[in-house]
């Protein structure tokens, strides 16, 4: 090897070479930019013409999961992007191709920082929330099955925070107050749900009650529970358990004698109406039955309970001015009306949707849609007072003559003798009892229809109301009807109600006839065949 010493020329020779060839090495970079400038026009060609095609097919292919999805509409031709925006909300392939750009970033970094190569066969699948572990099985959709309505019902009703639940509104027993529901689904228990969990929060109450307040609140005849007490659903009473482990047996012991009460028969003397009966009017037994309970109300002098409505009316006057100043709640729950409704006198039962009228031994319906609403009942209560207040007055300035019902009655139905009301005080009891004492069948003449003076029908009591019935009955067969006629109950009901005065009396129904009709029957001068009056021929 020779040195630069030795021969000079050599390394002049070699220098030159050297530095001349870096300006040989750009040369190939030229067809190198040139080519890929080339593949790039190409790509975006082939997109464009990609794009025209899917706007004009009106399809647009998903670059995750491969899928074509239609966005424009088959009616119109509109583009929708609405359906575009739901495919991508649904689509898993998103999902995995957003995680898989995350890994692969994730392997740069640490390539970049020198970490060992790890061969994608070594990674762990990735599995994202929403998507199936076999790719090729259909996306699992988030949303829960959709239950039926007897599950909603269900779900409520063991609820022990729902005091009480409807359609469309549910009863918070935390803070009692009704919670409106959905109104394009019944029993929708989500914004109940919502609220529940706000509400306990609010009042610092666990979501899982005890043991013993589950087990009271899942019996169907249980309304509300607290802490040491029980409301019963059927009488609507609160019911001491106390807190230890002997609640379930206390209720249980008020749920027998609260059933037992509740199914005895309210009148065993007097049989039901059939159901060809029953179908004149639309009437029900339940509502010319007495009630069961709070018998000390029941079968007291007017005069007895005008005195105490007149001093319940009083107290309330005053209590209402001396509160003047304080604002009272608008709105009050059904436990606080139905306490100011057995706080009157004048009712002697109190039912969710009746109260029973003490003075005219009434059922009075109230409203059906809300429970103890006491509006018909004060309509009902000023009406009747006034009636009674009149009833009473009449009595001491004025004594019918030869019957409390005003007059001489005909004492005759058909050729058989009626008895004549009688002198009946507000305190006495009905003189139609059922075993036909009041009844008097000995004497066979036909008495005229003749008045010894003018006096009145007395419609505002029980006694004078069915002794007009038996007086109509007689009119009938004494001026138009002939013992072959045939006098069904709908007739004699609509002329009893068409021969008063409208909106003067209360009308009357197929039960009140049925029971004034029952004392000529039993007494043997009528015959009742279905609904058909016949008077007993004795001739």
């Amino acid at each position: 090897m020779s040195t630069p010493l030795d021969d000079p020329g050599q390394t002049q020779t070699t220098t030159t070479t050297t530095t001349t060839e870096p300006a040989a090495e750009p040369a190939p970079t030229v067809p190198q930019k040139r080519k890929a400038v080339e593949e790039a026009d190409a790509v975006a060609s082939l997109e464009r013409d990609q794009s025209a095609d899917e706007y004009a097919s009106g399809k647009v292919s998903c670059d995750a999961c491969g899928e074509s999805v239609a966005w424009r509409h088959p009616e119109t031709g509109k583009l929708q992007i609405e359906v575009w925006n739901e495919h991508r909300r649904v689509c898993t392939g998103n999902a995995a191709s957003v995680s898989d750009d995350a890994d692969a970033e994730a392997d740069e970094d640490l390539d970049a920082e020198g970490s060992p190569d790890v061969g994608l066969t070594e990674l762990p699948p990735v599995i994202t929330p929403g998507a199936p572990a076999n790719p090729s099985e259909p996306p699992t959709k988030r949303r829960r099955a959709k239950r039926t309505e007897d599950e909603r019902i269900e779900y409520l009703r063991a609820d022990p925070y729902v005091a009480q639940f409807e359609p469309y509104r549910v009863l918070c027993g935390a803070c009692d107050k009704w919670i409106r529901l959905r109104p394009n689904s019944t029993y929708c228990s989500i914004p109940w749900d919502a609220h529940r969990k706000s509400c306990l929060a609010k009042k610092g109450v666990g979501i899982q009650p005890s043991p013993r307040v589950a087990a009271l609140a899942s019996d169907p005849t249980v309304k509300k529970v607290e802490l040491d007490r029980v409301q019963c659903r059927t009488c609507v009473k609160w019911v001491h358990v106390g807190t230890d482990d002997g609640a379930p047996a206390a209720w249980a012991k008020h749920r027998a004698a609260c059933d037992a009460s509740s199914t005895s028969p309210s009148k065993p003397g007097v049989p039901p109406p059939t159901q060809q009966q029953l179908a004149l009017t639309g009437s029900s037994p339940s509502t010319g039955s007495a009630p069961s309970g709070d018998g000390a109300r029941v079968g007291r002098p007017v005069s007895e309970i005008l005195a105490a409505a007149s001093a319940y009316a009083a107290a309330q006057a005053q209590a209402a001015q001396a509160g003047s100043g304080v604002d009272a709640p608008r709105k009050k729950n059904a436990e606080q009306r139905a306490a100011i409704l057995r706080e009157d006198p004048l009712i002697a039962q109190v039912e969710p949707h009746r109260v029973y009228c003490a003075l005219c031994q009434k059922w009075v319906q109230l409203r059906q849609d809300s429970t103890y609403c006491a509006n018909p009942w004060q309509q009902h209560r000023a009406k009747c007072i006034v009636r009674a207040e009149k009833r009473v007055r009449r009595v001491h300035s004025d004594q019918p003559l030869n019957g409390g019902a005003g007059g001489s009655y005909p004492t005759t139905a058909g050729g058989h003798a009626l008895s004549s009301p009688q002198v009946m005080g507000e305190s006495e009891t009905d003189a139609l009892s059922a075993n036909g004492s009041a009844m008097d069948v000995d004497a066979p003449t036909q008495t005229p229809l003749t008045r010894t003076r003018s006096a009145k029908a007395d419609l505002d009591s029980a006694p004078g109301r069915a002794a007009f019935v038996r007086f109509s009955i007689d009119h009938l067969y004494a001026t138009t009807y002939e013992l072959s006629d045939e006098l069904t109950l709908a007739s004699l009901l609509v002329y009893l109600n068409s021969a008063a005065p409208p909106d003067k009396y209360e009308d009357f129904d197929t039960v009140e006839v049925l029971e004034a009709v029952k004392t000529l029957t039993i007494g043997g001068i009528l015959e009742l065949q279905g609904d058909v009056l016949k008077p007993i021929s004795r001739d």
